[in-house]
């Protein structure tokens, strides 16, 4: 009995902090939102990156993968906070943030380099060296009391790092398998969701997953063959628990990027180059297997913020913003539904 109530205590506990990981998406979504647009479309954007359905069974569900994405996407609005007002307390943040957001999953070791790279870059290039010295110089025993909580950050995830390395498996076959593994997460993002498959098989007569799967049959699979896979490719073998991103991730925040790699200014033209270097480097390195939608929570939530830029503003009328939060919330209230 008491150990009964014990684990009802630790999974109560591990809900309420991923529930208050899954708000500080949102509020840190709306933010970064701000920067790039009005309030109401920021406040659309933040409803849209909240619905993504892997992102609301996360929360959901007790795991340390959201607090890693929270803390990450925490990370670029103090990168953000840091290039507009040099100031100790958000640099102190940011360094804080970059050792928290790494967890007991190989995507936040991947990512949290790329963070780093970033925050020396767009920190440097806007203000220079002197300011930094300048601020560092005064402060420099402040950075004292940042070693116990770098180690704390690390010390509460002790029993994750064991089997981190041994739960994966590695891409052997180079650029080709980097190729064809991101083909294939390409088109995981396209099908949205167990659930909404079973709506259009019934609705319309129609599979997602096995129309996406023969257009791979066609188009990759006489080419690349398994190449950087663990076993043949199959979207009709993903388990119904199986939440990937919705239409959310596919149809928003991959244009969004890619427009702002071309269109926008050179903060979110850094942000988004790290984006597509992540993404890259997950396809490279990890080989592809059924559940790997886990490594790319940190690259559709953290970018949602790009959204905003990607939304034209004499375009983007009250009746489109209603339009949006409305799916938005269609889809949030249909994946717990679902999920449950």
């Amino acid at each position: 009995m008491f150990n009964t109530f014990l684990r009802f205590g630790i999974d109560f506990g591990s809900g309420i902090f991923c529930f208050l990981a899954y708000l500080s998406i949102g509020f840190s979504t709306y933010a970064l939102a701000r920067r790039y647009s009005w309030h109401p479309t920021a406040f659309t954007i933040a409803i849209l990156v909240m619905s993504m359905p892997r992102l609301v069974v996360q929360a959901i569900y007790p795991g340390t993968q959201i607090i890693s994405v929270a803390v990450a996407l925490f990370c670029i609005l103090a990168i953000y906070r840091t290039v507009e007002m040099p100031n100790l307390t958000d640099l102190i943040l940011l360094i804080l943030g970059l050792f928290f957001c790494i967890s007991g999953n190989i995507s936040s070791m991947i990512f949290a380099p790329i963070l780093l790279v970033l925050s020396c870059v767009v920190l440097f290039r806007r203000h220079g060296i002197i300011t930094w010295k300048s601020i560092l110089g005064k402060n420099f025993y402040t950075f004292f009391a940042v070693v116990p909580a770098a180690i704390f950050s690390q010390c509460w995830l002790k029993d994750s790092w064991s089997g981190v390395f041994s739960s994966i498996s590695f891409n052997n076959d180079g650029i080709q398998g980097a190729l064809a593994n991101f083909i294939r997460y390409i088109l995981e993002s396209f099908y949205f969701t167990a659930s909404i498959d079973i709506i259009f098989e019934r609705v319309f007569k129609w599979n997602m997953a096995q129309a996406l799967e023969s257009l791979y049959n066609f188009c990759v699979r006489p080419f690349l063959g398994e190449s950087g896979a663990v076993q043949v490719f199959h979207l009709t073998g993903v388990p119904n628990e199986m939440f990937s991103f919705g239409p959310v991730g596919f149809f928003l925040v991959l244009p969004a990027l890619l427009y702002a790699m071309v269109k926008g200014p050179r903060r979110l033209k850094a942000v988004a180059t790290a984006f597509f270097v992540y993404f890259y480097l997950v396809s490279l390195i990890i080989a592809w297997a059924p559940g790997n939608a886990m490594f790319f929570e940190l690259f559709y939530v953290c970018a949602g913020f790009s959204i905003a830029f990607f939304f034209p503003p004499w375009r983007f009328t009250k009746r489109n913003k209603k339009f949006f939060q409305t799916a938005g919330c269609f889809l949030l209230f249909f994946t717990l539904l679902t999920a449950s």
